[in-house]
């Protein structure tokens, strides 16, 4: 069986914000790290327990996919030193993993041949899901490498990583305001909060279920029309 080639992780900021990158599948092929500078690497590499810290870019040629975990701030600046040093990108891929920016912050590697994606959790659900787009190399990779244990990867269209990472941000945000103003309201009819808030809950999932259920039913009855037609 052909060894599996190196994963090179490029990387900035605090500890929690490679937690992505600490799944054993991954851990198990970290080959160099960079930082920018060698201290910065080793202290990631000592973190993750994994790995070797390496001081130039040209270190990272061993590896076929690169992973960069990076504040979204720090991500254009990282990459502009990988476009700029000169190193061959043809025939590479380049994953950015935890981060709200998708692969278009990766177009100067891009358009030297890298193959270029993103990957992120969604939220805290059980079993985790994980968003990917990117280039058809790329999400390739990030299958084999987030998925396998339970996990599920949902794949997006290329460049709509900030367009549903919105959609499930604004999620959370529009409920409590709905939430407040509906025991706000109930409350002047002399119904106490213990009693509006199982109500209101119940009522709210219920909801969720039947819009769901109508769109499915709607699906259906679309299709045996089309169907009915032909």
């Amino acid at each position: 069986m052909k060894k599996a080639r190196p994963l090179a992780l490029v990387g900035a900021g605090p500890a929690e914000g490679f937690s992505l990158v600490r799944r054993p599948g991954i851990l198990m092929r970290l080959g160099p790290v960079k930082s920018s500078s060698y201290r910065l690497a080793s202290r990631i590499a000592n973190a993750l327990r994994h790995g070797f810290a390496v001081r130039e870019c040209d270190d990272l040629d061993e590896a076929g996919v690169i992973l960069l975990c990076a504040p979204d701030t720090q991500l254009s600046e990282i990459v502009d030193e990988l476009a700029a040093s000169g190193r061959p990108w043809r025939g590479r891929t380049v994953i950015v993993c935890g981060s709200g920016s998708g692969s278009e912050v990766l177009a100067p590697l891009a358009q030297q041949g890298a193959a270029v994606g993103s990957v992120c959790q969604v939220g805290e659900l059980t079993p985790p899901r994980y968003l990917a787009e990117g280039d058809r190399p790329a999400l390739r990779e990030v299958r084999g490498l987030f998925t396998g244990d339970g996990s599920r990867l949902i794949e997006i269209n290329k460049g709509m990583k900030r367009e549903c990472m919105s959609v499930f941000a604004n999620l959370p945000l529009m409920l409590p305001s709905l939430i407040d103003d509906s025991i706000r309201r109930l409350a002047g009819a002399g119904l106490d909060k213990q009693t509006a808030a199982p109500i209101i809950e119940r009522l709210l999932m219920s909801s969720v279920r039947g819009c769901f259920k109508g769109s499915r039913r709607t699906k259906r009855i679309g299709t045996n029309a089309l169907a009915a037609r032909s």
